[in-house]
């Protein structure tokens, strides 16, 4: 006979977990690529003609990644203030400040913040300030470089996939305000993130924590204004963004921005294109009413 041999269990992996919860999201989009995509060759070329494109298209891809990238370094240096308060709160504070994840996908830029765990919503707060900021400059950004972004941010429920991902309703909600309501180069805000704003900075806070989380709501708002449409937009010529950029760049900023604004409205002039205009003389007169503030 045979000995009998042990029965061997069949390894099973461990059953994963997933948070489902409030997040903000932002979702931005490189306007623009799909003409310049289209005039690829059908078959690899190593010619000067695909070397220009491929720098245009990809090229720029990986160059607007890696100017959020820098923002977000920026955004990650200790302050001044930290030393002032205690040390507990100076660990929680620079660990938020890496709270933000962000992810390039295509076109597409989308960044997210979870607000799980953080009664005071100290954490959520300064990564939703940091994103809002970045957003901001990376659409004043795009602008001077001739190759506007469009997009969306809003606050609501999600489902973590994985560290950098979610998926849900708050990303559906970003992705629709970016490619449905926006129509011209704008970062539209959701009603979540608008609400959101609020209830942090009307709520009676009474710890350090809860007081910068009430302070950066309060910024937060001086970031947002309502367009011409009726619809609330980040505010990225406002006086807030003025303050946060030195002197020195506000102009080199600026100046390529609008040229390239008063480009578009002669083009879509001259060629008949109503719809390309409006987008762009809607631009122009928000850059008209902010000129002061960067001349």
């Amino acid at each position: 006979m045979n000995p009998k041999r042990p029965k061997v269990e069949p390894i099973r992996n461990p059953t994963p977990t997933f948070h489902y919860g409030f997040h903000c999201v932002a979702f931005l989009d490189i306007l623009g690529q799909r003409r310049k995509l289209r005039q690829l060759p059908l078959l690899p070329k190593r010619d000067e003609e695909t070397t220009k494109l491929l720098a245009e298209t990809a090229g720029y891809v990986l160059r607007l990644r890696q100017h959020l990238r820098d923002c977000f370094e920026e955004f990650r240096k200790p302050t001044l203030f930290l030393p002032k308060l205690p040390q507990d709160a100076q660990i929680r504070i620079l660990n938020a400040r890496h709270a933000v994840k962000y992810r390039g996908f295509s076109d597409s830029i989308i960044m997210t913040i979870s607000f799980k765990d953080d009664q005071e919503q100290c954490a959520p707060m300064i990564g939703v300030f940091g994103c809002i900021a970045a957003c901001c400059m990376l659409h004043l950004l795009a602008l001077s470089f001739k190759r506007p972004i469009r997009g969306g941010i809003d606050v609501g429920l999600g489902l973590e996939l994985t560290d950098d991902e979610v998926y849900g309703p708050v990303l559906e909600s970003a992705h629709f305000l970016e490619s449905q309501v926006a129509d011209y180069p704008r970062v539209l805000v959701g009603e979540g993130l608008s609400k959101y704003l609020n209830e942090v900075e009307n709520h009676s806070a009474t710890t350090p924590l809860g007081l910068l989380a009430q302070q950066l709501a309060f910024r937060c708002n001086q970031f947002l204004t309502v367009d011409t449409d009726g619809s609330r937009m980040l505010d990225f010529l406002g006086e807030e963004m003025a303050k946060v950029t030195p002197p020195d760049q506000r102009q080199k900023l600026f100046t390529p921005a609008n040229d390239y604004i008063n480009e578009q409205k002669q083009i879509a002039d001259s060629e008949g294109n109503h719809k390309h205009l409006s987008r762009y003389v809607r631009l122009g007169s928000y850059f008209d009413k902010q000129s002061k503030l960067w001349s």
